[in-house]
Parts: C-alpha cells; sequence; structure tokens
C-alpha cells in the first residue's frame, strides 16, 4: 500500500483501550467500523447450542470486524462477536471515514477483497465443524446448574463448598466417590458452572454403557475417535468440562492415555480440557 494511503488511514484512526473481558461487538450489532489491534489479544466467537465456538484469534498487528463491515448495507451485521482476551489497545476506524478511503484508493479495496476471500473460507469451514461437534454432542450435554448453591451450615458441608470453590479455580482432574443418586453430576454441573469454563459445553458419558469389542473389551472409540473415522467426544469438546460415569472400567488398556490419575473404584471422574 503506498505511503500516502498509509498516511490518509493513519490520520483516520482512533484509540481504544479496553480491559480484559470487554465486549467489542456482539452478533446481529450493525458494523460501524474497522479494528486494527495494535497489542494485545482478542477472540473471534460464536454462541451455538453447546456453547461458545472460537473462530479465531487476533494478535497484534491484526485487522478484524471487517467481514461484516465489506458485506451489503442491509446484511451488514455481525455474525460473530469479539472479546479483548488481555488488557488491549485497538485502532478503530469508523465506517464512513473507510468507505471514504476506499473510493480515493483502489489499493485500499484489494487488500479487504483478498482478506475477505480468506476470512470466509476460514469462516465456512469453522461453521461446519461446529456443526459436527452440535450433531456429535447433543445427546451428552447436560444442563448447568443456574443459580442454584448448597444449602447447609455444618462442617461437612462447608468443606464440600471450599472444595467445589477449589476445583472451579483450576482445570484439573476431579474425582467423585459416591452411590448413584447422591448428586454428583450436579456437583459436576456447579464446578463448570463456576469455572472460567462456564461458557463452554458440559457433557457427560457413562463409560460403562460403552459399546464392547469380540473380546469383550469397551470399545473407547466414542471417546479418543480413531484416525480416518469419527472424532470421539474428547476432540468435539475442544474445551469444556467432561463428566465421565463409571470411569473405573477403562482403567485396563487405557490407563495411560488417560494419563489423568489412577481413579478409585465406584468412581466419576470430571476433566475439563
Amino acid at each position: 500500500m503506498s505511503d500516502i494511503a498509509l498516511q490518509d488511514i493513519g490520520r483516520s484512526l482512533h484509540l481504544l483501550k479496553v480491559e480484559p473481558g470487554t465486549l467489542i461487538y456482539q452478533t446481529n450489532q450493525p458494523a460501524i467500523g474497522l479494528y486494527l489491534l495494535k497489542w494485545g489479544a482478542v477472540e473471534i466467537y460464536r454462541l451455538s447450542s453447546i456453547g461458545k465456538s472460537l473462530i479465531r484469534h487476533r494478535s497484534a498487528g491484526e485487522l478484524f470486524g471487517y467481514v461484516s463491515l465489506m458485506a451489503k448495507p442491509e446484511n451488514g451485521r455481525h455474525q460473530t462477536q469479539a472479546i479483548a482476551l488481555t488488557a488491549s489497545e485497538i485502532w478503530f476506524l469508523p465506517q464512513a471515514q473507510l468507505r471514504q478511503l476506499m473510493g480515493q484508493y483502489a489499493e485500499i479495496e484489494h487488500l479487504f477483497n483478498g482478506l475477505l476471500a480468506q476470512d470466509l473460507n476460514a469462516f465456512s469451514v469453522r461453521i461446519a465443524q461446529e456443526q459436527r461437534r452440535i450433531q456429535g454432542l447433543q445427546s451428552y450435554i447436560q444442563a448447568v446448574p443456574n443459580g442454584e448453591t448448597i444449602i447447609g451450615n455444618s462442617k461437612a458441608t462447608q468443606k464440600l463448598v471450599e472444595q467445589i470453590d477449589r476445583a472451579s479455580a483450576t482445570v484439573k482432574p476431579v474425582v467423585f466417590q459416591g452411590q448413584p443418586g447422591t448428586g454428583k453430576t450436579f456437583l459436576a454441573g456447579l464446578i463448570h458452572a463456576r469455572s472460567g469454563l462456564a461458557d463452554q459445553p458440559f457433557a457427560e458419558l457413562d463409560c460403562a454403557k460403552l459399546p464392547r469389542s469380540e473380546e469383550g473389551r469397551f470399545n473407547t472409540d466414542f471417546l479418543f475417535g480413531r484416525v480416518g473415522k469419527e472424532p470421539g467426544i474428547l476432540e468435539l469438546m475442544e474445551r469444556g468440562t467432561l463428566l465421565l460415569n463409571n470411569v473405573q472400567v477403562l482403567i485396563e488398556g487405557v490407563g495411560k492415555p488417560l494419563l489423568w490419575r489412577i481413579i478409585p473404584a465406584s468412581s466419576t471422574t470430571l476433566k475439563q480440557v
């Protein structure tokens, strides 16, 4: 791009300073301008029926927000959301000024046409992957406790609350032990809802119900997938929380791939990925 075009663009930019967690734009919001990340990190994502779906990350020096901006005026609404992952500084170019600059410098439009083709292709691929995730995980997705808590003032109750708080602050595996009906799924959902993965899927798989091979071994393709075939639940999750009921049945033969810890008998494992 010519120096004079870059200079005119530079004079039209407005500097925005944003804190971590700031929503820069959201789905269905009209596109009002172009964003150039000066420094920091931004995540572009969509919300689906199973939670948050990453489209791509933007780092210093990269543009974003132009896919919707370059659409026809009647369709110029964002199909994704952008959020600052860290404290960031963003150069913002209002739509009207961008249109004016594009009228003056044809090279700007050529630049965006190339970027747009790349992004639309990547977006289409990602949406296809998301549909596969939704179809593959739909029967395993569990409701997450919303606004619920553990009631009680006993020492045992307070200890349980403290354990849930500690588990929510990390992504390390958690092992539950208890008889059926003692609330293991509820506790797992509570940990998920309070964790940094709350906007990701929460799924549950009963390992004892996995199909068996002719030799009587459990077929773990549902969990791990198999090269050249359908992906397993772990791959489909991408990020989120997977509750494995009766995980002890998998220890023989697949203990090493799990790489979590030795699981006690009659236990349930909560794995956040």
